[in-house]
C-alpha cells in the first residue's frame, strides 16, 4: 500500500452537523472580522515537533493511529480553511473577468486554482488539513477521529480535549489532494453540498482534476481554445446548471467585499 492510500483509508468518517459543533469550541478565540494577520507562527515548530514523535511513534508501537494535542492548532486550521474560501473567491472572480474579456483559455486556469483553493477549504473545514511545515514535514492531520480503539471513556476525553490523528505524509500533488477531497466526500454525512454537485464531483478522476490546466502550463503548443490571437466571448462558458440552478454565475457570483 503506498503512503496515499494508507492515508485515505485512515481518515474517519465525518458528520457535518458534529463538526459544526466542534468548531463552536474553538473560534471563539479569533477575531472578527476575520483576516490573515492572527499570529499562528508558533503552530509550525510545534506541528514539526509532534511529526517527529509521530515518525517514532509509528516505528515502535503496534498501534496504527496515534493521537495528539495542540493548543491553537483547531483554530489556525479555522482560519486557513476561510481565507482559502476567500482566495477561492478571488480567483474564481478573476476567471470570471477573463471570460468576459473574452480570454476563455486563460480563465481555465483561475477557475481551476479557484476549484483548488475550494477543496482545501472544505477539507480544512471537515477537519482534514494538509500541511508543510518550514522544514519541509509534510502532515496530514485528521482533526475530529472518531477513536476506534479508545475505550468509550478515553473517547470522551480525548474529544473534549481536542486530540487528533496525526498521519506522515510525503508533498501531495494536486491530484493526490482531489483524491482525499473525493474520500471525505465518500465518507461525510449532513454535508451542506447540493447531492447533483456531489454526485458530479465524484465522476472526476483524481489524476484527470488538473489535466486541462497542465496542458496549457507544460506543453509548449497546447492552447485549448480559438482565443489564443483574438478575443473568443462565450457567455455561457463557467456556468454549470444542476437541476435548472445555476451553480457558478458570471453575473450572479460575485464575493462579498469584506471579509465578515
Amino acid at each position: 500500500m503506498n503512503n496515499l492510500d494508507s492515508i485515505i483509508k485512515r481518515i474517519d468518517s465525518k458528520n457535518w452537523n458534529i463538526i459544526i459543533e466542534s468548531w463552536l469550541q474553538y473560534i471563539t478565540s479569533l477575531k472578527f472580522p476575520i483576516t490573515n494577520e492572527e499570529d499562528f507562527s508558533y503552530i509550525d515548530n510545534e506541528v514539526s515537533t509532534l511529526a517527529d514523535n509521530a515518525i517514532h511513534d509509528e516505528k515502535n508501537a503496534t498501534e496504527k493511529n496515534h493521537y495528539y494535542t495542540l493548543k491553537g492548532l483547531h483554530s489556525k486550521i479555522f482560519l486557513d480553511a476561510i481565507i482559502l474560501l476567500y482566495k477561492g473567491l478571488n480567483a474564481l472572480k478573476s476567471a470570471q473577468s477573463d471570460q468576459k474579456a473574452g480570454y476563455k483559455t486563460w480563465s481555465i486556469l483561475n477557475y481551476y486554482q479557484s476549484a483548488f483553493f475550494f477543496v482545501k477549504s472544505f477539507l480544512f473545514l471537515n477537519g482534514v488539513w494538509i500541511y508543510t511545515t518550514i522544514t519541509s514535514k509534510n502532515v496530514v492531520i485528521d482533526l475530529f477521529p472518531s477513536f476506534k480503539a479508545k475505550k468509550k471513556s478515553e473517547v470522551e476525553r480525548y474529544k473534549c480535549e481536542g486530540f487528533f490523528n496525526l498521519l506522515i505524509s510525503k508533498k501531495l500533488e494536486h491530484w493526490e489532494i482531489w483524491s482525499i477531497f473525493l474520500r471525505v466526500l465518500n465518507i461525510a454525512s449532513e454535508l451542506p453540498v447540493n447531492s447533483r454537485s456531489i454526485f458530479i464531483f465524484k465522476q472526476i478522476n483524481a489524476k484527470d482534476f488538473a489535466k486541462q490546466r497542465n496542458s496549457i502550463i507544460y506543453h509548449n503548443q497546447k492552447w485549448l481554445f480559438d482565443d489564443l490571437k483574438i478575443e473568443l466571448y462565450d457567455t455561457e462558458f463557467g456556468s454549470n446548471k444542476i437541476d435548472g440552478e445555476c451553480m457558478l454565475s458570471v453575473t450572479t457570483c460575485d464575493p462579498p467585499r469584506h471579509m465578515n
